[in-house]
């Protein structure tokens, strides 16, 4: 059956966009004391609107099947700080820093589709969409820095308190966290060229809103993708140590141990084996030991070499009551440099 389509379309789009800032700072003494109140906000609004007619035409019967339909979708966002720091100069070589902050990001998306019959506009359910959610997050730090002798010390403590709510109330989270970190370096030698540098941090990654909605995406008949309202926060808990040499060549071992590692994954529908369901979901463990050198060289006056040498021994636990696997990896990068002629270069990498 032969049939032709003749189709318009009609499309209006807008962003808005404003942005806020305050930034007040007060001296307090004259060793370099500080007290700074800080904020800014962003606001983004795109609303968006489309209209289609399509004519179908059947040539044996020349009669005509109009379709009529259209769309406005709009996406907002916010997101505002507000940050009150002090930093006090105790001593040429002792600084205390402390401060709180907060943080509200919100996210909204809604999409109204509609199609006309019998001169009627209905809405088209399997399109329409209304999804949003929105962020609290109060933190309050102190970090201590000296510097004693060939010692110089920075050590700090930060408390997080968050609040996630999705517009529905399909998803609400509330924790709270502690986040020590400290750096020590201590100097081999008295010019510092050889020091050694120990280093301490815990991290965190949350997870995205798209990741947290309940909804479901259609990727084929056998395929779905569906978001995980009950994904939790990953923490990162990272040691090292680093030996420097002749101020240049750094050498490193550490290890990174996770704690809810957020990653994507294909589970089977337990109700339906025949289905796949990409998800992102908490790895129970992952775990990375690694070994790092970064190795600069002067071989020639015109040339010039960078080797970067990367090692991890990592450990991984994808599903509870599954055994921990491990995989040996290694990363290598060389690049060289070599003057020619002056103002002429050849860089070659690998």
């Amino acid at each position: 059956t032969k049939t032709r389509t003749d189709g318009r379309y009609n499309s209006q789009g807008d962003n808005h966009m404003a942005i806020a800032t305050f930034n007040y700072i007060y001296k307090l003494d004259d060793k370099g004391s500080t007290l700074k109140v800080l904020g800014d906000y962003t606001y983004a609004n795109s609303p968006d609107s489309n209209y289609y007619v399509d004519s179908t035409i059947d040539p044996a019967t020349q009669s005509v099947i109009n379709t009529i339909s259209r769309d406005n979708t709009l996406s907002l966002n916010q997101l505002c700080t507000a940050t009150v720091a002090l930093e006090k100069v105790l001593s040429p070589k002792v600084t205390l820093k402390t401060g709180v902050k907060y943080t509200y990001n919100s996210n909204g998306n809604n999409g109204d589709y509609e199609y006309q019959q019998e001169q009627a506009w209905l809405p088209n359910l399997d399109k329409n969409y209304n999804i949003g959610y929105s962020e609290n997050i109060g933190a309050a730090y102190v970090i201590a820095s000296a510097r004693l002798g060939r010692w110089s010390l920075v050590g700090g403590l930060r408390g997080e308190y968050t609040n996630f709510n999705e517009n529905t109330g399909a998803v609400t989270q509330n924790y709270f966290d502690l986040f020590p970190n400290a750096n020590i370096s201590y100097s081999l030698t008295p010019k510092g060229d050889y020091s050694i540098v120990a280093q301490y941090a815990r991290t965190i990654s949350r997870p995205s809103f798209w990741a947290l909605s309940p909804n479901e995406t259609k990727i084929s008949e056998y395929m779905i993708q569906r978001g995980n309202p009950n994904l939790k926060a990953s923490y990162d808990n990272s040691v090292s140590i680093t030996a420097v040499l002749k101020y240049k060549y750094t050498i490193t071992l550490g290890m990174q141990i996770m704690q809810n590692a957020i990653q994507q994954a294909t589970i089977v529908d337990a109700n339906n084996p025949e289905l796949l369901i990409i998800q992102t979901i908490n790895y129970p463990t992952m775990n990375n030991f690694f070994v790092s050198a970064n190795l600069p060289f002067q071989i020639k006056k015109w040339w010039a070499a960078n080797i970067n040498l990367f090692g991890t021994y990592l450990g991984q636990q994808i599903y509870p009551g599954e055994p921990i696997r491990r995989n040996f990896m290694g990363y290598g990068s060389a690049q060289m440099t070599f003057t020619l002629i002056k103002n002429l270069f050849i860089d070659l990498s690998g």
